[in-house]
């Protein structure tokens, strides 16, 4: 390729040199349509009006441009059932040639870290669906987030894919000289070999975020350099940067930039090659073998880093950038993919989940048969969807309707295999379930799951509702981004998505020439949907669970807890303590927690030990937790004892469906679960989401004040900064004076049911 000394594209406009031309580039464009599991359906219509369809219809005016396409399998199924007509389109163009359609793992997950057996079966399951809709056998595979491990060769061949589309980034890494992405490579893992193709960051950027003019230059010039195989240009990007990025559908549609565009690669058949991905790997030589280490695209890697180290990358990454060490820059990477497992501690928790799910089909395969075995795998299949388990730019985890998709299909996949069972089955389990060097217990029967933390304050971090199915502690805790320093910087347009199209729609005729087309991309982008949102950028010493046990000054506030400004007087909210279970065999668990150690005073540290009894019912949507603090030293002790429970049962945007009981009835202020607020003298508080048909009901047996307030995030998306709803929390306290050898004992309980009932 031809580069300056900056090493971008020179995209200079001197065609001194272009006469005679040869077909010296083969210009290959892979476009992935993507919608994840779980997303709302309107928003799958919304981007078919503006981008799905609008491209089909475009390809359909220009038969001469042949591309590559993939479609992950939850939007492929939402287009069978609701536009049979597009799938129609679709199969004319793949069987005339003009589409070349990829392979995937069906519901969009990371290869490398779901079992083999699943990357196999995930691909089947998609080229199956190929040659049934398209009537066409796909070559290549789009792979995830172009996660990358060197061991994928073997699954791949296996499942029969050809080649597959990574960065350059990838190829950087190992080591290739930026001039010689000129073409594909071979690599192998094991003997199994599959091709791999360059997708360049500087093609990327061009196209479509620089004018037609522009990019026609480039191709030109690029064609007038004699080689002995053309030199392959490749653009594999999603396909909703053509139309569902912000700004973009007025800028490539209605502005008629995919028209122009397509009709420069018309005019210029002659010398320009625009070939499927496939045809030229079949048609071409491979460059040579190479071995390309773990890597994913440049931001995804940055985006993996812990938060302090991301923002020390982004500083050296500048500071290369600003002294045109290209070269430095190149070998620039941050952490691998797998690095979100140890930086979200809630995505480590449905990743290892899956697995365990997984293996309990697994093995339950003989008894379950194969009708329900196949259904049960696919919905573990379904939750492999990769979007919640990883943040960057996009939502992700940060997105409780994702993360409860795969709760969903999780628990749903798991009581399929539970209810093969003897009834009233019951296992409790002590093991290293997050893989963190801890113990957790899970208790497990075939109505609920319980999986408690002792190790960090004796909480409950996860409780599945098999018959619904559904996880209530699905929630999320409130971390630093680094990101979030844009927010500080006060350097931040305000304004809504709308606010944005109309601006854009009514940008004066003279400010939209075709060589003065230009839109921002999400990674230049620097707006917010509201102000204030820098107050919330309020951070959680601790996971979001339940049960989790405060020591706070007696005059602490409402304000200070919501804040994260209380001070905490002991360290019996994260300590590790100490357990014991009973009744197993019987129709209820008897869980003992205790801790040992102390509370600060105005004389210094008093030990306390604090006594939690947890009787679960076996068959019942009930817990009952009985606690007893003891003041075991010489000293009194006055403080403010607090419960935390947080639940995750949807809501956000003060959804009339999902709001607050009040000692069993409605109150007329504002309670959904958004909400905030102090309660005094309380008995009883629920929580509920008629949509879902849950309802949390909290009680205990002497009267508390209870502080209520949403767990908000403050994350980036496609459209700028926003407010994101997590969960609600609840904290149950009383103060508190106990003498030496004194007792105080409070019992709560939680019970779930499904709304309908009540």
């Amino acid at each position: 390729m031809m580069y300056n000394k900056d090493n971008k594209i020179d995209v200079s406009r001197r065609r001194e040199g272009i006469r005679s031309l040869s077909k010296n580039v083969a210009f290959c464009w892979a476009l992935h349509q993507h919608q994840p599991v779980g997303n709302f359906p309107w928003v799958f219509e919304q981007v078919y009006n503006v981008c799905y369809r609008p491209l089909i219809d475009a390809l359909q005016r220009h038969p001469r441009i042949r591309v590559t396409m993939h479609y992950s399998g939850p939007l492929l199924d939402w287009l069978i059932t609701e536009h049979p007509d597009y799938i129609n389109d679709l199969a004319v163009l793949a069987r005339s040639g003009q589409i070349e359609m990829m392979t995937g793992g069906y519901y969009e997950p990371i290869l490398p870290i779901i079992p083999e057996q699943d990357q196999i079966g995930q691909i089947q399951k998609m080229t199956s669906a190929i040659r049934r809709y398209f009537g066409v056998a796909p070559k290549g595979l789009w792979l995830a987030e172009r996660v990358w491990e060197p061991s994928l060769p073997t699954s791949l061949a296996r499942a029969g894919v050809q080649y597959t589309i990574l960065d350059d980034t990838h190829f950087l890494l190992a080591g290739v000289d930026p001039q010689n992405l000129t073409g594909y490579y071979l690599t192998e893992d094991l003997g199994y070999s599959v091709a791999v193709a360059p997708n360049p960051k500087l093609i990327r950027e061009l196209i479509p975020w620089r004018s037609v003019e522009e990019i026609e230059e480039f191709f030109l010039k690029e064609a007038a350099i004699s080689r002995e195989a053309p030199l392959l240009l490749t653009l594999a990007d999603d396909g909703e940067k053509f139309g569902s990025w912000p700004g973009t559908y007025e800028y490539i549609w209605q502005n008629g930039y995919m028209e122009r565009f397509l009709s420069m690669l018309e005019r210029h058949l002659d010398v320009i090659e625009v070939i499927p991905m496939g045809e030229y790997i079949e048609k071409y030589q491979p460059i040579g073998r190479i071995y390309i280490p773990t890597a994913t695209y440049s931001e995804m890697m940055e985006w993996a880093l812990p938060t302090d180290r991301q923002l020390a990358f982004i500083q050296a990454k500048s500071a290369l950038e600003a002294n045109s060490d290209a070269v430095a820059l190149s070998f620039m990477r941050g952490a691998g993919w797998r690095n979100f497992a140890a930086k979200y501690p809630e995505a480590n928790n449905f990743h290892k989940k899956m697995l365990r799910v997984h293996n309990k089909i697994k093995n339950s395969a003989a008894l379950l048969g194969p009708v329900k075995y196949q259904e049960a795998l696919d919905l573990v299949w379904k939750a492999q969807c990769n979007c919640g388990y990883w943040h960057g730019v996009f939502g992700g985890l940060y997105l409780s309707d994702i993360r409860s998709a795969i709760y969903q299909n999780l628990v749903h996949a798991e009581s399929i295999a539970d209810n093969i069972l003897p009834p009233n089955e019951q296992a409790v389990t002590l093991i290293d379930f997050d893989c963190d060097g801890n113990k957790e217990m899970l208790i497990e029967c075939q109505p609920f799951n319980y999986y408690f933390a002792p190790h960090d304050g004796g909480t409950l971090f996860e409780w599945d509702w098999k018959e619904t199915p559904f996880n209530v502690i699905d929630t999320l805790a409130r971390r630093p981004e680094a990101y979030h320093n844009k927010l500080r910087s006060g350097n931040i347009k305000v304004i809504s998505p709308n606010a944005l199209r109309d601006e854009q729609e009514t940008r004066p005729e003279s400010e939209t020439t075709p060589q003065e087309e230009h839109v921002e991309s999400i990674h230049e982008l620097v707006i917010a949907k509201e102000y204030g949102l820098e107050d919330l950028l309020i951070y959680d010493q601790t996971r979001k669970s339940t049960f989790r046990d405060h020591f706070y000054p007696k005059n602490t506030s409402f304000a200070d807890v919501y804040t994260g400004n209380a001070q905490e007087l002991g360290d019996f909210a994260a300590g590790a303590y100490r357990h014991q279970i009973e009744g197993l065999g019987s129709s209820a668990f008897h869980l003992d927690l205790w801790r040992d150690s102390f509370v600060e005073t105005d004389s210094g540290p008093a030990p306390m030990r604090v006594r939690k009894i947890m009787i679960i019912p076996a068959n019942l949507s009930e817990i009952r937790v009985t606690y007893t603090l003891i003041n075991t030293g010489a000293k009194p002790v006055t403080a403010r004892f607090g419960v935390e429970t947080n639940w995750g049962l949807l809501g956000g945007g003060a959804n009339p469906l999902a709001y607050y009981l009040l000692n069993g009835a409605k109150p007329e202020k504002n309670f959904a679960l958004d909400s905030k607020g102090t309660e005094f003298g309380v008995s009883e508080i629920a929580l509920l989401n008629e949509f879902v048909n849950i309802k949390v009901a909290l009680s205990c047996d002497a009267p508390a004040d209870v502080w209520r307030f949403p767990i908000e995030t403050v994350s980036n998306s496609e459209s700028g900064f926003e407010r994101t709803y997590q969960c609600s929390c609840v904290l149950f306290n009383w103060p508190i004076d106990l003498q030496p050898s004194d007792r105080w004992s409070v019992t709560l309980k939680a019970g779930i049911a499904n709304t309908r009932s009540n």
